[in-house]
């Protein structure tokens, strides 16, 4: 699990990021609660947007499948919006997500934007066939 968040941390790749965030998605949720305050920090620091995009539709997955990983990134989110915006450049970013992932808390679906079908990757033996 560390080494899935370290990679996360560096890649820039989406295609990779996707295949990280696959392997989370196989996680205990016990798991995902230890790393999350890491995870959380990737979505308001992580630069390329592809990559955030597949973050962001993550952490408001796994929020919504449990509400207490939901309510300590919202805390985590919340105390980031809250830095000196004179300092922090991260602010803005988690004062947005903060909205967002309030809002997909409250509703219990998420926003319409990660309601989009992305093409799902194949697996390596559909690879290995063709």
């Amino acid at each position: 699990m560390h080494i899935l968040v370290k990679y996360l941390e560096f890649t820039n790749l989406p295609g990779f990021v996707e295949f990280l965030i696959q392997m989370l998605k196989i996680e205990t949720m016990s798991n995902l609660d230890l790393y999350l305050p890491q995870l959380c920090y990737l979505v308001v620091t992580k630069q390329h947007k592809e990559c955030l995009f597949k973050l962001r539709k993550f952490i408001v997955e796994i929020s919504i499948e449990n509400s207490n990983i939901g309510l300590r990134a919202l805390h985590y989110f919340q105390s980031w919006s809250e830095d000196d915006i004179q300092t922090c450049m991260y602010v803005q970013a988690a004062r947005d997500f903060f909205d967002l992932l309030e809002q997909a808390l409250v509703n219990q679906t998420p926003p319409k934007q990660f309601q989009s079908q992305q093409p799902k990757l194949l697996e390596m033996n559909e690879y290995l066939d063709k």
